[in-house]
């Protein structure tokens, strides 16, 4: 049995054709495009490159130009994903004050001062009362602290209490 191409079968109709060349010259991107003719991206960029058809050159931006296309781009993102920003700026929060605290750490400090206390955040366990490893039960927040010693308040989320999980499962 041999394969003939039916034209009547074909999904690309005069007017589709039309359409697609027409947005196309526009500048439409191929997904567009897609949605409007009611087939795939991929299919439209098949029978873009079929035809032949190229784009016409877009014009060169100045730098200026670019820098306020992107400063747009960047600010309508933002509006559009404010979690997804927020998620982004903690964990940069965190990463920084990671890097403040092995930055004390390899500083030479008195050894009257523990290191932990230095960089405590507010509701961070004191030293006295963390619990030590051996001390540890099913029931203790397994956040870690320096010497093998754990949080040890009780568990609300996870492994941690209700203060770390807020920090562990930001």
């Amino acid at each position: 049995m041999s394969l003939v191409h039916n034209q009547f079968n074909s999904p690309w109709s005069e007017d589709r054709i039309g359409t697609l060349k027409t947005m196309f010259f526009s500048g439409e991107t191929y997904a567009k495009i897609a949605i409007v003719i009611g087939i795939n991206r991929g299919a439209v960029a098949g029978k873009v490159n079929r035809l032949g058809i190229e784009r016409p050159p877009r014009p060169k931006l100045s730098p200026e130009e670019k820098r306020a296309k992107r400063t747009a781009y960047a600010r309508e993102y933002r509006k559009r994903n404010p979690d997804i920003i927020k998620a982004i700026e903690r964990r940069a929060r965190l990463k920084r004050l990671g890097e403040d605290a092995e930055r004390n750490r390899r500083r030479k400090i008195d050894s009257a001062t523990p290191l932990t206390d230095l960089r405590l955040l507010p509701g961070d366990t004191p030293a006295h009362e963390r619990v030590h490893i051996v001390d540890l039960n099913d029931n203790h927040c397994r956040w870690p602290y320096e010497g093998l010693t754990f949080c040890g308040r009780k568990k609300a989320r996870g492994s941690y209490c209700e203060h770390h999980a807020g920090r562990a499962y930001f």
